[in-house]
């Protein structure tokens, strides 16, 4: 299971939360 489809469970506070840190590991 991906970070985001277990963030999609939670809400979307923590949906947007999760794609912010996987938009900061991705641009280094």
């Amino acid at each position: 299971m991906k970070l985001i489809e277990i963030a999609q469970r939670l809400g979307p506070k923590v949906e947007a939360g999760v794609d912010h840190l996987e938009n900061e590991v991705r641009g280094g």
